[in-house]
């Protein structure tokens, strides 16, 4: 292995002209390139009709600057997980079963998982399941 690397170095140093501009070359490719997907990717997903979109409308009146940060998602079969923050600031009324609170205006960031069971073939939603510690979310709200 050491003498694999010698002979690398050695090929390095003796084009070193022509290693800068592949380098060069691979840089501003990779830059392109990422510059190119970072504007045709989006992290805001619909699915109308589902109670979590009808849970994520009505939150959106209590945390209007509500939003998530993927930390992994991860795919298998006709499952998928995702790992993510999500964050908000409490600035409208929240309804609970024990009545309606008031906003607090404090923010939050609590991590959360979701599971989602896809119908074989379709893109249609069986099953999902979210996974968070509400307590977290009542604790920096300060009404836990």
């Amino acid at each position: 292995m050491t003498g694999l690397l010698y002979g690398l170095a050695r090929l390095c140093v003796r084009r070193r002209f022509y290693v800068l501009g592949v380098w060069l070359v691979v840089t501003i490719a990779l830059v392109v390139v990422s510059h190119r997907l970072g504007e045709n990717t989006n992290d805001n997903l619909s699915l109308p009709g589902t109670d979590s979109q009808r849970a994520t409308k009505a939150l959106e009146k209590s945390f209007p600057d509500q939003a998530n940060e993927i930390i992994a998602i991860g795919a298998a079969g006709d499952s998928v997980l995702v790992d993510f923050w999500l964050t908000g600031t409490h600035l409208g009324p929240l309804r609970t079963p024990k009545g309606e609170i008031a906003p607090t205006g404090k923010a939050f960031r609590v991590r959360m998982m979701a599971s989602f069971e896809f119908e074989p073939g379709s893109i249609s939603i069986v099953c999902e399941r979210p996974y968070f510690d509400r307590r977290a979310v009542l604790t920096a709200l300060g009404l836990g």
